[in-house]
């Protein structure tokens, strides 16, 4: 978004980015804070008041933050993961015969590396492959977005779900 700035020659529009980085997979409920973040006069009342008074809520729950109408929810223990992006794309753009080869890979605890120049598609498929072997869980290293700096983990001798 453009954040104007006042200075003495006129107004200058300054570049400005936010993001959101957090534990769980709240893909929706994060869009729609970013979205209203940037809509809102008071950015930084929103974000102090996100960051600091929104509470995670126990798992099998739901929580409604009222200054910005979200809705946080964890599945509980013995239901699916909360699966948050929509498998469509995904089985459009790898195909069945990918995503299944994938998921074999995972339960073999084999490397698996995921490769793309459209980095949100390597977060968002990660989620869904860890989502889709459910009530297994991920016995593997899963790094979603692995930095150029650390490539060299791709030779190490275990099993692991990288994005790069």
């Amino acid at each position: 978004f453009w954040d104007p700035i006042l200075e003495s020659n006129g107004n200058l529009m300054v570049q400005r980015s936010l993001a959101v980085v957090g534990t769980h997979p709240l893909w929706s409920a994060f869009r729609v804070f970013l979205c209203r973040v940037v809509d809102s006069p008071s950015r930084e009342q929103l974000i102090v008041n996100f960051v600091a008074e929104t509470p995670l809520p126990p798992p099998g729950y739901m929580v409604n933050v009222g200054l910005v109408p979200l809705v946080l929810r964890r599945p509980a223990p013995n239901q699916p993961p909360l699966m948050d992006l929509t498998l469509h794309r995904a089985f459009n753009i790898f195909g069945t015969g990918h995503i299944v080869a994938l998921i074999e890979a995972l339960l073999t605890e084999r490397r698996v590396v995921l490769h793309s120049k459209r980095l949100s598609l390597l977060a968002a498929l990660g989620e869904i492959l860890t989502g889709l072997i459910w009530p297994l869980r991920l016995a593997v290293v899963y790094v979603p977005l692995l930095p150029n700096a650390l490539v060299d983990v791709c030779g190490a001798p275990m099993a692991f779900l990288l994005g790069i």
